[in-house]
């Protein structure tokens, strides 16, 4: 996966935000962050935290390629986008589709 030029500055931001379904902001996970940008990463859970209940879609640990043409924004093309499902050992996630 291409990340970033070395020394540019990638166009992925992202911002660790204390709330409700949120994980704990702590110097590690700043650290996840500034390496998610690097990588052109964006971790859903910051797009779709208040969308998404826990329960419905919101059980997953998924982990979006963000596209650099697009300012960084989550998608592949403007209309389509790739991701990365992380799972703990012994978990699993039900499945589900999209239209």
């Amino acid at each position: 996966m291409p990340s970033s030029a070395p020394g540019s500055r990638s166009p992925v931001r992202l911002q660790a935000v204390p709330g409700a379904g949120q994980p704990d902001v702590t110097p590690a996970l700043e650290d996840l962050y500034r390496g998610f940008e690097k990588e052109l990463l964006v971790p859903l859970w910051t797009q779709i935290g208040e969308l998404v209940p826990v329960g419905r879609g919101g059980e997953r640990r998924a982990i979006a390629l963000a596209n650099p043409g697009l300012e960084g924004r989550a998608f592949a093309t403007p209309t389509l986008w790739a991701a990365i499902q992380y799972l703990m050992p012994g978990e699993n996630a039900p499945e589900h589709r999209h239209t």
